[in-house]
């Protein structure tokens, strides 16, 4: 599998059609945690795939850490492209520290969003962003050869 950012690169520069990009602003009173599955669903029904419902829980959950780790999240951006969607949250932390998905004990009721997020899509990563803050980015596979692992229920 290529390194998180090759996926991307890869991704940006496919032929085809540009993507469609959308932006939301997160402020508190503008669109919070619970609305952006919405958002990321409205944007995506077109899709008609069952990676919507998996990539509306992803923005959810990225918006979610956000808020809980690093002073809140700032804007989402979905990139929709024939066969992949890339999702960004940027947050209004300090910047980029180490994020990595940690395994969470069986009587503990946090600490699992980035284990779940990770077992939705192709790759993640993040970067800092040029404002200050960290850029979390999530890039999904829909092409019908991707195969996703979906954690048991």
């Amino acid at each position: 599998m290529p390194h998180a950012t090759e996926l991307l690169d890869r991704v940006r520069r496919a032929d085809g059609p540009p993507p469609a990009r959308h932006h939301a602003g997160l402020s508190a009173t503008d669109l919070p945690a619970r609305a952006v599955r919405r958002f990321a669903a409205d944007i995506l029904r077109p899709l008609a795939t069952d990676a919507v419902q998996d990539i509306s829980l992803v923005a959810d959950e990225l918006v979610a850490n956000a808020e809980t780790h690093a002073c809140g999240a700032a804007c989402l951006f979905l990139e929709v492209y024939g066969d992949a969607v890339v999702l960004t949250v940027c947050d209004r932390g300090p910047g980029v520290h180490s994020i990595t998905a940690r395994q969470a004990g069986p009587d503990e009721t946090n600490g699992r969003g980035l284990a779940l997020v990770a077992a939705l899509l192709a790759a993640w990563f993040t970067q800092p962003a040029p404002s200050g803050g960290a850029l979390v980015t999530a890039v999904f596979d829909l092409s019908p050869k991707a195969t996703r692992c979906s954690p048991p229920i």
